[in-house]
């Protein structure tokens, strides 16, 4: 009945708001590796006095509060070019590091020689 689709509704609800924060948590946290790193300026790896990354926070909202001004046809294209930008990085960084550093330790390696990966890669890109 209406309760139970209200009692939906408000749990649906609040699991987006949940995964919005893990989510920003976790954007906030690769702006801080990145700073103690030397990727990004050192401010980002500024931490509160509760060890979260204050200014990785703040840069993660301003993103989410820019996008949030668009349109959703907007957001839309903008992720998609992300996408289709950030695919073949990772597909360069894995071969990167197959010819670089074949013996770097890895939870698990792709069994088929440096050749066949680059063929492998290629074809998923086309």
């Amino acid at each position: 009945g209406t309760f139970l689709q209200l009692w939906l509704i408000v749990a649906a609800a609040l699991s987006n708001i949940g995964l919005f924060l893990a989510d920003l948590s976790a954007n906030s946290f690769l702006i801080l590796g990145m700073a103690e790193t030397g990727l990004l300026p050192a401010i980002f790896a500024k931490r509160s006095p509760y060890g979260t990354p204050l200014y990785g926070i703040l840069l993660s909202s301003a993103g989410v509060y820019i996008f949030a001004m668009q349109s959703f046809t907007v957001i839309v294209e903008v992720l998609n070019c992300l996408y289709c930008l950030a695919v073949p990085l990772q597909f360069a960084a894995f071969l990167w590091f197959r010819w670089k550093r074949p013996n770097l330790h890895r939870p698990f390696q792709v069994p088929l020689p440096f050749w066949a990966l680059v063929l492998l890669v290629i074809s998923a890109n086309a």
